[in-house]
């Protein structure tokens, strides 16, 4: 937690102070400019997909140390969820992610690969 709070401060100095910065007046004017209520609502929903986002790693990562076919068997019983089996892989290593997919049943890798389709 304090790496990232030190990367989150260093990406605020280079990107919100930084030399090719807007100057500071701009970014205030925006922020006045912005609907109290509109800002309220954005702020929410980048916070709940920061959210979404770091659960979808914490899988990936999960299912990535496991062996390919005991990822692959629990995988194939989310027919029902296949959208969320296609997050989880596209967050894993190409090498992870091969391995997980080529030891599925081939119909469903298929149906997985077509959601991730880019």
């Amino acid at each position: 937690q304090a790496a990232f709070e030190q990367e989150k401060t260093k990406v605020y100095q280079e990107v919100v102070f930084g030399d090719k910065a807007p100057d500071i007046s701009e970014y205030k004017a925006y922020y006045e400019s912005i609907d109290p209520a509109n800002a309220e609502s954005l702020y929410k929903q980048v916070v709940e997909q920061e959210q979404a986002d770091s659960q979808i790693q914490e899988y990936a990562d999960t299912y990535a140390q496991m062996k390919p076919k005991q990822a692959a068997a629990i995988m194939e019983q989310m027919t029902d969820n296949l959208e969320l089996v296609a997050k989880i892989l596209q967050n894993m290593k190409t090498a992870d992610r091969s391995a997980i997919l080529g030891a599925m049943d081939s119909e469903i890798a298929a149906r997985i690969t077509k959601i991730m389709e880019p």
